[in-house]
């Protein structure tokens, strides 16, 4: 005799297996990507460190007056990924480095590419302005510290080179 149930059960218990298929493969997709979380978190970990260790060096060089050693780990500090989000801190930085060694024409550089990150650091564009002031370039230098002033308006210092520059460029 024919039994309808036997087929059922066997429908039933096929449709469990692919259940329970598909909740191993869940369980083993969300092990992955915990697995794979954790590893960027480690690597994010160890480039924050070498981060850190680099910026103490650099800063540690420039204290002591060697600039050559301070701009080479600013600038092994560029390539670390870590970094992205304060490079006009480190290019102006390097800026400074090549200011304190007399080497203005080379600290423009550098300097511009932290004005053009982050336009809204009235020091930097001051530096520069002195660099190029120091360069011979008159209209460059008042450029820069036209847009430090606006940057402080309330900034003597930035407000009295203004004028100064203005009118070595007027004669």
């Amino acid at each position: 005799m024919f039994d309808p149930r036997a087929g059922l059960t066997e429908f039933r218990v096929e449709k469990n297996k692919k259940k329970s298929y598909s909740r191993v493969f869940i369980k083993f997709v969300i092990r992955a990507v915990i697995v794979l979380v954790l590893l960027i978190l480690a690597t994010r970990v160890y480039h924050v460190h070498q981060a850190n260790e680099l910026t103490s060096q650099a800063n540690l060089a420039f204290a002591a007056g060697n600039y050559n050693e301070a701009i080479a780990s600013w600038e092994e500090e560029l390539k670390n990924a870590s970094f992205r989000d304060k490079a006009d801190v480190v290019y102006t930085n390097i800026g400074k480095a090549y200011f304190e060694m007399k080497m203005y024409k080379k600290a423009i550089p550098p300097l511009e590419k932290a004005t053009v990150i982050n336009p809204e650091v009235a020091q930097t564009f001051k530096l520069m302005s002195d660099c190029k002031r120091l360069d011979g370039d008159m209209k460059g230098a008042f450029a820069a510290i036209q847009r430090a002033t606006v940057l402080e308006p309330g900034n003597s210092e930035y407000r009295n080179m203004e004028r100064v520059l203005h009118e070595r460029i007027v004669r």
